[in-house]
């Protein structure tokens, strides 16, 4: 009995320390959405990037907002290519959304 006993309490610890690791990464999530939020908004009022143009977006975080302003991008093409597949993700997430009514 005392081992079946040890099992169950092990296997209740490590449930535990499971969910206290899922809260953490969605604190980690959480943080991580309301600084691309946060960010996103200054590059609209400082940029006047439109929200919805996840390209534009995209290239501003990566270069910063006045690499953004000096277009350094441009001479970057591995650099569009991936801005442009950002954009064609959030296109198709803009359609999902569309389709479920979310958006």
């Amino acid at each position: 009995m005392p081992w079946l006993l040890h099992q169950v309490m092990a296997a209740t610890e490590e449930a535990g320390i499971a969910l206290e690791m899922l809260i953490e990464i969605r604190n980690k999530i959480t943080d991580a959405t309301d600084f691309m939020g946060w960010y996103m908004d200054e590059s609209t009022q400082k940029l006047g990037i439109s929200k919805w143009d996840a390209q534009a977006q995209y290239l501003a975080y990566h270069e910063g907002r006045s690499g953004y302003a000096n277009q350094s991008y441009l001479g970057k093409p591995w650099l569009m290519d991936v801005s442009a597949k950002v954009a064609e993700r959030a296109e198709m997430y803009r359609g999902q959304l569309a389709s479920c009514g979310r958006l």
